[in-house]
């Protein structure tokens, strides 16, 4: 990933709980508290791409997410291309 694709998913990351409703505090830098709330949001999960491992309750994340592509479709022509994501940018 190009750094400035990199640059973009920061700023995506930092303007998330706004774009999508989402509770500030899914944000925290605890990998503890972002597990646990993922674990308890099936929506958020899905926008991440997350899938979870149902014996280990593991998470696994997409490298890059529904929540980049327009209609959270993931193909390459899609990319950053959903219509929250050009608002901001």
């Amino acid at each position: 990933m190009s750094s400035a694709h990199s640059k973009i998913i920061q700023y995506i990351r930092d303007c998330a709980p706004l774009l999508y409703d989402i509770p500030l505090n899914y944000f925290s830098k605890s990998k503890e508290s972002k597990e646990k709330l993922l674990l308890n949001n099936p929506e958020l999960l899905r926008l991440l791409g997350c899938t979870v491992n149902p014996e280990t309750q593991a998470i696994t994340y997409d490298r890059l997410p529904p929540m980049l592509y327009r209609d959270e479709v993931q193909r390459e022509e899609n990319l950053f291309l959903n219509v929250k994501l050009i608002q901001v940018l």
